[in-house]
């Protein structure tokens, strides 16, 4: 492919570049670990520590290019080992966001890791609020681990953060899309149900583990992004209700949970011809 941006080292005469793009700007630290830059002369000291730890071969960071201009609209590096498994970060100017050039930032860097660094896997942590980063993750072929609690100390704030890994040769998730009504909607996004029920019908069949699913609310078109984590096959909701806790399927405490509820989605005949599936999903993010 033809890539909009560059990949290069970062050094001193970047500062002024650096800290007018991205590094005094508080919207793009908003979920980074470190708080915006008061001052160039903040910027030109990290650029400093910076060049001395490439002297040291201690790191792996480029500034992002714009291919046309020559200007330098963000960083990625990496930024821990978990294991001696590289965790990425990244950020981008404000102004080029959406325009796809985080993407294929990623996907140049996670390149080089693989084929020139041979690691074996990449690793990345995202708040789970930042809708558009962890859309950039997904679209690079990232798959969803868990989520766990992270504290930004420097912030001294304690947030949700979706973990992915990146594995070479394995093959990149898809996204499925499929609709829901108001309310399972709402239960998802409020993780009050973790089991989606449907009907196995053909395209429900090309579903797959460790795949996405997009589910946009019917009623006004809001969004979520859910991981696969298994697939359950039933003959019949009977038996899948018997299978699972009700709480798990959306129902509260004090409901009852009755396997008829789901013919006023589907029919009996259908049911009968296709069976049913439990699809267990992890909840990504939503908007």
């Amino acid at each position: 492919m033809e890539y909009m941006i560059d990949l290069r080292k970062l050094n001193i005469n970047d500062a002024e570049e650096m800290f007018n793009n991205w590094a005094c700007d508080s919207e793009v630290c908003k979920f980074m670990t470190w708080n915006a830059h008061k001052d160039i002369n903040e910027t030109k000291n990290i650029l400093k520590q910076w060049e001395k730890d490439y002297k040291n071969n201690s790191a792996i960071r480029f500034g992002i290019v714009m291919k046309k201009t020559n200007e330098l609209i963000g960083c990625i590096d990496v930024v821990s080992y978990i294991n001696g498994i590289p965790e990425i970060g990244y950020c981008l100017s404000k102004r080029h966001w959406n325009k796809g050039y985080m993407s294929e930032a990623l996907k140049k860097f996670c390149n080089y890791l693989f084929e020139i660094k041979k690691f074996p896997k990449i690793i990345i942590r995202c708040d789970e609020n930042n809708v558009a980063s962890n859309k950039v993750i997904i679209k690079n072929g990232f798959r969803f681990v868990k989520k766990e609690k992270y504290l930004y100390k420097i912030k001294n704030k304690e947030s949700i953060v979706n973990c992915f890994e990146k594995v070479y040769g394995f093959d990149e998730p898809k996204i499925y899309a499929m609709n829901l009504f108001n309310d399972p909607f709402e239960k998802i996004v409020n993780r009050r149900k973790t089991i989606e029920l449907r009907l196995n019908d053909e395209k429900r069949k090309a579903l797959k583990e460790y795949n996405y699913i997009e589910f946009t609310n019917k009623s006004n078109d809001k969004k979520c992004l859910v991981f696969i984590q298994k697939l359950h096959y039933f003959s019949s909701f009977e038996s899948l209700y018997a299978k699972f806790n009700k709480e798990v399927l959306g129902y509260l405490p004090n409901e009852a949970a009755n396997p008829n509820d789901m013919l006023k989605y589907y029919s009996k005949e259908n049911i009968k011809k296709y069976g049913v599936l439990g699809i267990e999903i992890a909840l990504v993010c939503v908007w």
